[in-house]
Formats: structure tokens, C-alpha cells, sequence
């Protein structure tokens, strides 16, 4: 199995949210290699081209929408091979049980996934 893949769960409503909850984000990865998740980012997301940058639906990934996040999620890691990724979604309410079932995944990668309180998702 390959090193943890650090994910870090955030929340942002509204893409000029994500925006800043990403840009904050991406300045403390440093050199490594980026993914970016949002739920509901129907227009992307201004990231530096490195960086690969899904967009989801509109839904809460645990409950209504984890098929397609495992999808994407799938999709990034096989192609890009990212060290980190951000995921961010619109409710935190479900957040620790989104973060249990992506631990839980059966990819070849083990993912270390925590979650971070909105007042907290600049310092993260």
C-alpha cells in the first residue's frame, strides 16, 4: 500500500469561498503534488495549472453524492497521483462520517482524511 494521501476535508459555500479556502490551502502544500475537490463548482476554480481540480455536483458527498466523488476520486489519484487533496463542501454536517467512509475506500492508497472547522479552514 502507498503512503497516506493527506485529504483534507473543508467547508466553502459559494465559489469566491472556495476560492479562498483553495488559494490558502494550496499556499501551504509547498511542492507537493495537488488535488483540489469542490462540490458544487459549476464554474472552476482559478488554481495554478499543476494543481488538478474536480468539480462535483450539488449534494452532500456523503449522502447523496459519494458514487460521484469516489469516481472523481478515483479518477485524480490514478492520473495525477496527488500527495495532498482538498475537498471542499458546501455542509460540514456530515463531515466526519464523509471522512470515515473515504478511509474505508479500497483504492491501493490509504487516505489520511480529517476534517477542519469552517473558522479553522484558513489555518489548516
Amino acid at each position: 500500500m502507498s503512503a497516506p494521501i493527506a485529504l483534507t476535508i473543508a467547508r466553502a459555500r459559494g465559489r469566491a469561498a472556495q476560492q479562498a479556502v483553495a488559494a490558502r490551502w494550496l499556499d501551504r502544500q509547498g511542492a507537493l503534488r495537488c488535488a483540489v475537490v469542490a462540490e458544487g463548482a459549476f464554474s472552476p476554480l482559478e488554481l495554478p495549472a499543476a494543481v488538478a481540480s474536480v468539480a462535483l455536483g450539488i449534494g452532500c458527498a456523503c449522502c447523496v453524492g459519494f458514487l460521484p466523488l469516489d469516481v472523481a476520486l478515483t479518477r485524480v489519484l490514478r492520473a495525477q497521483r496527488p500527495q495532498a487533496i482538498l475537498l471542499l463542501v458546501g455542509d460540514d454536517g456530515h463531515a466526519e462520517r464523509l471522512a470515515q467512509r473515504l478511509r474505508r475506500r479500497g483504492l491501493d492508497v490509504s487516505i489520511d482524511a480529517r476534517v477542519v472547522a469552517p473558522s479553522a479552514a484558513s489555518a489548516a
